[in-house]
């Protein structure tokens, strides 16, 4: 059985440095995310180009400078982890991701954000 973890582990590192090209080597061509609708990045990205073309916007929309990972729990077919995003001045956004597996394959990531207020005012301070 393949060690998912190690799988997210890759998946963070990889989308850290831009090199989408590994992180779509670990997603199902049926992969998806949804962000919720009252998100200012709202919608379901859908295949293998999801997170290619939902992170810039979301790192640009937030002003994301940092991300900080802790508290990864592994089950059966999925991986979560709690998630702190640093956008610059304003307090950090702290989140939780579960990634969702078939086989040794990321399907779904679902993003549950503790706070959307946080989120909100780091979009009106990366507008200015």
């Amino acid at each position: 059985m393949a060690d998912l973890s190690a799988i997210v582990d890759e998946l963070y590192e990889a989308s850290a440095v831009g090199d989408f090209e590994k992180v779509e080597g670990h997603l199902t061509d049926d992969f998806f995310v949804e962000e919720a609708s009252s998100l200012p990045f709202a919608g379901k990205y859908t295949g293998k180009s999801a997170l290619r073309e939902l992170f810039p916007v979301m790192i640009e929309t937030l002003g994301v400078t940092g991300l900080n990972r802790e508290c990864v729990m592994v089950g059966e077919r999925s991986v979560s982890a709690v998630v702190t995003l640093s956008v610059g001045e304003e307090e950090p956004i702290e989140m939780l991701e579960v990634f969702h597996f078939k086989g040794d394959k990321v399907c779904e990531i679902r993003p549950y954000y503790f706070d959307v207020n946080k989120v909100n005012a780091a979009v009106k301070a990366a507008k200015g």
